[in-house]
């Protein structure tokens, strides 16, 4: 379990499931407070300027690490990608489809993957 608090930074190996508008800033920080990796549900969101803003909400409530959430069939999650490696989001959690698209573009960015 050392590899995952390693790899995510956190000091569990906990990971909060991205659970739609439930998985807000607030739920995100908390949960990256308490020593897990807080996610953020991209799916619902309506483009790049509001998940920009999102990971500007988590960051103001924590400095602690936390990832967020892609569908594989939201045709948004590809355009996510250089925006989570500009705000320096380590890993990622995929869901809703193969992952297949994404992984490349995850790789390059420098982005862990975890489905």
């Amino acid at each position: 379990m050392n590899q995952v608090c390693e790899m995510l930074g956190t000091k569990y190996p906990i990971i909060q499931g991205a659970m739609a508008n439930i998985s807000n800033p607030e739920m995100v920080a908390a949960v990256s407070e308490a020593g897990g990796y807080g996610l953020l549900a991209s799916g619902s969101l309506s483009g790049i300027a509001e998940l920009q803003a999102e990971i500007e909400a988590v960051r103001r409530l924590t400095d602690k690490p936390f990832g967020v959430n892609l569908m594989a069939r939201n045709p948004n999650s590809k355009e996510y990608i250089p925006v989570l490696a500009k705000y320096g989001i380590r890993a990622v959690t995929t869901s809703a489809g193969s992952p297949a698209g994404l992984a490349p573009l995850l790789n390059e960015a420098g982005i862990k993957m975890i489905h």
